[in-house]
């Protein structure tokens, strides 16, 4: 493979170009991308503390990844808030029909 800037030989899964330095978009380095973001949300979503703790720690050098942990820790905090109401009406459900 080739770099369509310098014209220099790159190995197909490199994403910088080694002699001009710039950015490869290839269709491998997307799908890793595409792939790491999907694991990072379902991260996030089922663990929001440590999406948080990403979300710091990807601010300082990609915004993008930054906004998409908070995003989902988010979304990850209120599911889990749900799931604990429907815990407790389901038990105060049992507790009135059992006792009443």
């Amino acid at each position: 493979m080739k770099c369509s800037y310098c014209g220099a030989q790159i190995n197909k899964r490199d994403s910088v170009c080694i002699e001009c330095g710039r950015k490869i978009n290839n269709v491998h380095n997307d799908l890793i991308e595409k792939r790491t973001m999907i694991l990072t949300k379902i991260t996030c979503l089922i663990l929001p503390l440590l999406g948080f703790i990403l979300s710091i720690i990807f601010s300082s050098s990609d915004s993008l990844k930054s906004k998409v942990c908070l995003r989902w820790s988010f979304i990850g905090i209120l599911f889990y808030i749900a799931l604990f109401i429907l815990f407790l009406l389901f038990w105060v459900f049992i507790i009135v029909n059992v006792l009443g």
